[in-house]
């Protein structure tokens, strides 16, 4: 039986190692998963900040810009993209598009919009 008495406790003792091994591993694993959430939702708002950075300035300055439009045309939508701004552009000779880099107020792009001949 001094064999197996000696066992016991041996086991006993690995398996106490084992236990708090696992539940230092638990809880560091805990907390990597909380700050990775505090660090995600703190750059969320400055994401959203950056974001609304070139809207803010224009606004601030509405005469940053001039955009080239012909003699009758008009603007009939836009859409913001980041630094980028696109304007759909109606009049008599058809339709454009002008795509404005909102940080240099320069226009980058001009699509013409043409009818498909079939």
């Amino acid at each position: 039986m001094s064999s197996m008495d000696e066992q016991v406790p041996q086991n006993t003792r690995l398996l106490k190692i084992i236990v708090i091994v696992l539940g230092i591993l638990l809880v560091v694993g805990f907390v990597v998963v909380i700050a990775t959430i505090i660090i995600r939702l703190g750059s969320l708002g400055e994401e959203s900040t950056a974001n609304s950075a070139p809207a803010a300035a224009i606004a601030a300055t509405p005469e940053t810009f001039r955009l080239p439009l012909d003699g009758g045309e008009t603007i009939q939508n836009f859409t913001l993209d980041g630094s980028r701004m696109a304007v759909h552009v109606n009049g008599p000779n058809g339709a454009r598009m002008l795509i404005v880099d909102l940080t240099s107020g320069t226009v980058i792009q001009t699509y013409t919009v043409t009818a498909s001949e079939e």
